[in-house]
């Protein structure tokens, strides 16, 4: 039996929670095996056993959290509007930290199978994560 749009929603917001809330072993029970992330941090991470870590040990923002504003769902795939906020107090991607809070728009896209999150797409806006950040200028000089 498929789950219905309502439960694939209510997996995703599951999940963004239990991102929020660092809490590992809940999303290895809402995450495919061999899930596939697409665009977090500019990269592909393959596997439950990457991505969930990558996911919830956010080392350069370890504040963060991921407001939803709007969710959409259609057959097996639900797309969130997602607001990212958090203060840079770690490392990111050799950047040291700034101590800048920022607020970040993200897309994100998930396909359903079987119950739980196979695969996911994210967007978000990498020139406006720098300008808060006050390393744009830096960029651009």
């Amino acid at each position: 039996m498929s789950a219905t749009v309502d439960q694939q929603k209510e997996l995703v917001r599951n999940a963004i929670e239990a991102i929020n809330d660092r809490d590992a072993e809940t999303l290895r029970e809402l995450v495919a095996e061999d899930v596939v992330i697409h665009g977090q941090a500019g990269q592909d991470i393959s596997g439950a056993e990457t991505a969930i870590p990558a996911t919830v040990d956010n080392e350069a923002f370890p504040d963060s959290r991921l407001e939803i504003e709007e969710m959409v769902a259609e057959g097996r795939t639900v797309a969130v509007r997602m607001m990212f906020t958090g203060t840079h107090e770690g490392d990111m991607h050799g950047v040291p930290p700034t101590g800048e809070e920022i607020e970040i728009r993200v897309m994100a896209m998930y396909r359903i199978e079987n119950g739980q999150l196979a695969e996911g797409w994210f967007v978000e806006d990498d020139a406006d994560t720098l300008l808060q950040l006050g390393l744009w200028q830096e960029l651009t000089a």
